[in-house]
C-alpha cells in the first residue's frame, strides 16, 4: 500500500502530541519493565492474543510478542522495523487508517484529561483491519490500558492486547473507558453502541445464542442464507444495526470488556 502524505501527517501530529509527555524513570523501574516483558514473552503459548508495549517516555514500541505474524502479509512489528507506525499503517486497510490514527490521538488526550485517581481505569478498545496473506483485510481487536506508571504516577507503559476476530462483518467502532461527560464519542457507530438500551429480553437472546454457540446446537434456521436472519433475533440485530446474530453477540461481548 502507498503511504499517503496525509497519513504521514496524522502520525506526525500524534508523535508531536506524545512529545509533550513527561516521565521520570529510574533504573529500578527499567528492571521492572524488563520483568514485565519477560512475563509476556514466556506466556506466549498460553494465550490467543498478541501483546505490544508502548513506552510513552521513549515514544516507541519496546515489545511486540505476536501470535499473528504468521497470518499477516508481513510482520506488523519486529526488531528490524525502523518506522514502526509506518509498518503498522502499511498493513492497515486504507479506509481504516484515519479512524485508527484518530483513535490513538484521542486515546492519549482522553487519558491525560482523566483525573489522576481514574487513570488506572483507562481502557480503550478499537477495530483495526490488517492485510493478511490471503490478500484480504481481517479485523483485529486492539485493547489498550496502562501497565506501568513512573515514580511520579504519570502513565509510562501502555500495553496493547491484540486479538484476531473471525467475523469479517464486524463494523468499525471503538470505546473509551471510564465514561466521562467531558469526553464524548464522535464516531457515529461507536456513539450508537454507547447509546443502546437493551432490555432483559434482548440480553437473554444474546446470552442464549452465545450458549448455543458454545454447545454447537445452533438452529439451522439461522443459516438459511448469508442474508437471512431468524425472526427471533431481528429486533436485537436492528438495535445493533447489523444483520447477523453472530456479529451482534461479538459486539456485545467486546463492549463488555471495558465498562
Amino acid at each position: 500500500m502507498t503511504y499517503h502524505p496525509a497519513i504521514h501527517q496524522l502520525v506526525k501530529e500524534l508523535y508531536k502530541l506524545l512529545a509533550t509527555h513527561y516521565c521520570t524513570v529510574v533504573p529500578l523501574m527499567l528492571e521492572r519493565k524488563k520483568y514485565l516483558e519477560e512475563i509476556f514473552s514466556n506466556k506466549k503459548g498460553m494465550r490467543d492474543y498478541s501483546v505490544t508495549i508502548f513506552d510513552l517516555k521513549e515514544r516507541h514500541f519496546t515489545l511486540h510478542n505476536s501470535h499473528h505474524n504468521k497470518c499477516l502479509k508481513y510482520p506488523s512489528l519486529s526488531p528490524s522495523v525502523v518506522d514502526e507506525m509506518k509498518a503498522l499503517n502499511s498493513l492497515t486497510e486504507t479506509n481504516n487508517i484515519h479512524f485508527c490514527m484518530d483513535t490513538l490521538t484521542r486515546s492519549y488526550e482522553f487519558l491525560m484529561n482523566l483525573p489522576p485517581e481514574k487513570r488506572n481505569q483507562f481502557n480503550v478498545i478499537y477495530i483495526r483491519r490488517l492485510l493478511e496473506k490471503d490478500e484480504q483485510y481481517h479485523p483485529y481487536l486492539h485493547h489498550m490500558y496502562i501497565s506501568e506508571y513512573d515514580e511520579d504516577d504519570n502513565p509510562w507503559l501502555i500495553t496493547i492486547e491484540t486479538k484476531r476476530l473471525l467475523d469479517m462483518n464486524i463494523p468499525e467502532f471503538r470505546k473509551f473507558s471510564p465514561s466521562t461527560l467531558q469526553y464524548t464519542e464522535e464516531h457515529n457507530y461507536s456513539a450508537h453502541l454507547l447509546s443502546l438500551k437493551l432490555d432483559e429480553i434482548d440480553r437473554e437472546l444474546i446470552k442464549k445464542h452465545d450458549e448455543d454457540c458454545k454447545k454447537k446446537e445452533l438452529s439451522k434456521s439461522l443459516y438459511k442464507s448469508p442474508h437471512t436472519v431468524s425472526n427471533r433475533y431481528n429486533k436485537v440485530n436492528l438495535l445493533f444495526k447489523v444483520n447477523s446474530i453472530n456479529t451482534t453477540c461479538l459486539i456485545a461481548k467486546i463492549m463488555e470488556i471495558v465498562r
